[in-house]
């Protein structure tokens, strides 16, 4: 098996994996969705030497969506307590 062969199978083996995981935990699934978001940005800017550039932007932007998705949006009543509780006292 040459290499490119059994980096393909390896290619397999991780979305197969990945898939029964996910089918088990849904939950998972906006948590993946954000990773595979940043591997497949980090992918895109790797320049031709094989080395993969660090994106800030992009990592900013898939942390606030993560956060948004994950955190923010499931519990709103934490949100606006935090927020009436952190207003200034003037």
């Amino acid at each position: 098996m040459t290499h490119k062969e059994e980096m393909g199978k390896e290619y397999e083996e991780a979305i197969a994996s990945l898939q029964k995981l996910l089918s088990e935990k849904a939950e998972l699934k906006a948590e993946a969705a954000s990773k595979v978001e940043q591997i497949t940005a980090q992918l895109q800017t790797a320049d031709g030497s094989g080395t993969k550039t660090y994106d800030a932007v992009e990592r900013l932007k898939s942390g606030f969506i993560h956060f948004k998705k994950e955190k923010y949006d499931t519990n709103p009543a934490l949100f606006n307590e935090l927020a009436t509780g952190q207003w200034p006292k003037f």
